[in-house]
């Protein structure tokens, strides 16, 4: 036999052939094709913010209906009783002491009218302007009388309305009761109205040089009608124009601390 004719046993092969009980390993299958990473599948999923809140935007009506208040205040702003006044604890301590005074004036009317005669009327009216000028605006405009002079002097005796202007006219006030207490010889209780409206008049000076004087608008009973009538449970446009624009400012600041 030649060496063509033999085949190699170890062979797989020929060992295939002359082995019919062989089973050749199957080849290894391929690893299955992975698909790309799609775009999706790469980047997160964002998480959704939320949306902004939405400013809060008055309705067309009621915007309109501002308007015309704020235009209606601003055109009679000029019929407020703009008073300048101090400091509260100044306010009512000048306001007990004129009481004071208007009292005493009244009694020296009665009991002095042949030694005083018109001088004490005009103590007693000057006390009672000082006790106006000087109380809380609501407390005068909620009695009609009382409103009703307040704005008279207003319009007449404008000065009064001007906090050292009217500390000027304390200090006259008070020379005229020391010029009674000295006409009378008398050093009771008109020496100490004298005292009381001089040291007034100086507070108040020093009240305006010290920046503490502040100026106080109220509307007055003539005036009412002009700003308008009742709008809800305000007065007047001049209560709804300060309402709008304190609720205007919450808006903006809440506006701000959303952003």
């Amino acid at each position: 036999m030649s060496e063509n004719s033999r085949s190699p046993t170890n062979d797989g092969g020929g060992r295939q052939g002359l082995d019919p009980s062989f089973l050749e390993a199957p080849p290894p299958l391929p690893p299955p094709a992975v698909p790309p990473p799609t775009e999706t599948q790469t980047k997160p999923t964002p998480t959704p913010t939320p949306a902004p809140t939405p400013a809060y935007r008055v309705p067309f009506a009621d915007a309109l209906k501002n308007e015309l208040a704020l235009d209606h205040a601003a055109a009679n702003k000029h019929l407020l009783v703009q008073v300048e006044q101090g400091p509260t604890w100044l306010r009512y301590l000048v306001m007990i002491g004129g009481t004071c005074v208007f009292i005493n004036a009244c009694f020296a009317m009665v009991l002095c009218v042949r030694q005083l005669g018109l001088l004490a009327v005009f103590q007693a009216f000057f006390s009672f302007i000082a006790v106006l000028f000087e109380a809380p605006p609501g407390l005068v405009h909620s009695v009609s009388c009382l409103s009703r002079s307040q704005e008279f002097f207003k319009d007449r005796v404008a000065f009064l309305c001007d906090l050292l202007s009217r500390g000027a006219f304390y200090v006259f006030q008070g020379t005229l009761w020391f010029c009674i207490c000295m006409a009378l010889s008398n050093r009771g209780f008109h020496l100490l109205c004298a005292l009381f409206m001089v040291t007034a008049g100086v507070l108040l000076a020093v009240a305006d040089y010290l920046g503490w004087a502040r100026t106080v608008a109220a509307v007055g009973e003539e005036a009412s009608m002009a700003l308008g009538p009742r709008i809800g449970k305000t007065e007047n446009t001049q209560d709804r124009l300060a309402r709008l624009a304190e609720k205007e400012d919450q808006q903006y600041l809440a506006s701000i601390q959303q952003r």
